[in-house]
Parts: structure tokens; C-alpha cells; sequence
């Protein structure tokens, strides 16, 4: 690792006074923080970093919930009386929800165009966690149609994210 004069000056400056004595504990930056960037490629490699130690799997997840709706909701319609039964959807309310409260738990994205859509993913899934649950409790029709709109809100924010991730993979490469 090379260390640039000026970063070994500004270290220096920062802790220690002009006599030569070091300062206190809390050290006098010369060079602002906030002036530090992380280069586009180290971006991008955090970026796919960030995705395959936690953001890929929560997303899959979502997924495999997605599928466990939808078939669902299809036997419900082909089965004649149109009724949803709760028992099958009551645990992909449930999982929907733990993946929302995983997902805020998840360290933020290092690119803040993905962490909004990540957040939005996070917030509607949420939404969507309870909507459905109050909606199965209350036999309510306009909360399940809340659900499922969040629940599709949620989906498109993450294939916003997984787009954003992918055209920083390739960036990178």
C-alpha cells in the first residue's frame, strides 16, 4: 500500500502541533473528511459486494414468497368459489414481513441511488406485511387489494435494484 506525501503530511499536521507535541485524543484534520471519495470502480465493487453478502438472498426470498402468492391466488380463481384461503396465505404475510424487518436490517447500500429503491422495497413490504395480515383478521377485500398492490409496489423497487446492481457489475468488470 502506497501512502501519498500530502496523506502522510495531513496525518502528521493533524496530530501534533507545530512544536512538534502531540494534541489531544481528538485530532485537528487539516484536509476535511468530506473531500475523501471512494473511486467509481471501488463504488461498483462495493455495490456487488453489498448484493452477494445479503441483498441477492433477501431478493431471492422475495421471490420464492412472490411464487408462493401468485400459485395461491391462481388455485383460489381456478377452484370456482374465487376465496382466497388464509391458511396459505397467512405464512407468505408472515415471511413477506420478516423479509421487510431483514431487509431494514441489512447494512445500507454504498450507492445511494440503490439504497432509495432499497428503501422503498423495504417500506412497502412492510406495509404490505400488515395490510395483509389485517386483511385475512377482517375478511377485508380493500386491504388484500392494498396488500397486493404494495406488495407489487415492493417488487418493482427491487427489480430497480437489482438493475442498478447489475450495471455496476458491469461497469466494473
Amino acid at each position: 500500500m502506497t501512502l501519498s506525501a500530502t496523506a502522510v503530511a495531513a496525518t502528521v499536521a493533524a496530530t501534533h502541533s507545530s512544536s512538534g507535541r502531540a494534541l489531544g485524543p481528538e485530532p485537528q484534520w487539516s484536509v476535511p473528511v468530506d473531500d475523501m471519495t471512494v473511486p467509481d470502480r471501488t463504488r461498483r465493487l462495493q455495490v456487488g459486494s453489498w448484493w452477494f453478502l445479503g441483498g441477492k438472498d433477501l431478493q431471492d426470498r422475495y421471490i420464492t414468497d412472490l411464487k408462493r402468492l401468485d400459485a395461491d391466488l391462481k388455485d383460489a380463481a381456478a377452484s370456482g368459489h374465487g376465496g382466497i384461503d388464509p391458511a396459505r396465505i397467512r405464512p407468505v404475510c408472515a415471511d413477506m414481513g420478516q423479509i421487510a424487518r431483514d431487509a431494514k436490517r441489512y447494512f445500507p447500500a454504498p450507492d445511494p441511488g440503490i439504497q432509495s429503491f432499497w428503501r422503498t422495497f423495504t417500506t412497502q413490504l412492510e406495509k404490505a406485511g400488515g395490510h395483509c395480515r389485517q386483511s385475512l383478521d377482517h375478511g377485508d377485500t380493500g386491504l388484500f387489494h392494498a396488500y397486493i398492490n404494495e406488495v407489487t409496489a415492493a417488487g418493482q423497487a427491487l427489480t430497480s435494484v437489482a438493475k442498478r446492481v447489475a450495471e455496476a457489475a458491469q461497469a466494473a468488470l
